[in-house]
């Protein structure tokens, strides 16, 4: 509402009262915010959510924020646990294949770690 300054100094400081109303129309960004809800809510995933709305995560990570809606785990991968090639004994359990490339020191996309975990190779990085 477009108001002069003595009038906006009035409501202000509480001497006058205005009605306020909502704009006529629709307003493209609260209806984007409640499909982004929408979707976040059902996916669970910032990423999974950018995807389907074709849009860049940290963009709907600041409307998850602005919304506040919980955060779900954002661990998008999977638990990978190291094991030694000969024993098969557990040596340590990562919440993520990047994870467990960057303790081996490898680049988290060429580790071949996932293709272990999905059962196309039986080692990589020298552990099982």
């Amino acid at each position: 509402m477009l108001l002069c300054c003595n009038c906006h100094r009035e409501i202000h400081e509480q001497l006058q009262s205005i009605p306020f109303k909502k704009p006529v129309g629709s307003n493209k960004y609260e209806e984007f915010r409640q499909l982004v809800k929408k979707t976040y809510l059902e996916v669970k995933s910032i990423n999974k959510t950018a995807e389907l709305l074709h849009k860049d995560p940290s963009s709907i990570k600041v409307i998850i924020e602005f919304l506040d809606l919980p955060l779900f785990n954002q661990n998008s991968g999977i638990k990978v646990a190291m094991l030694d090639k000969k024993t098969e004994e557990v040596l340590q359990i990562f919440s993520t294949i990047s994870e467990a490339a960057i303790f081996v020191g490898k680049d988290p996309r060429g580790s071949h770690i996932g293709e272990v975990c999905a059962g196309k190779r039986k080692s990589a990085c020298g552990y099982k």
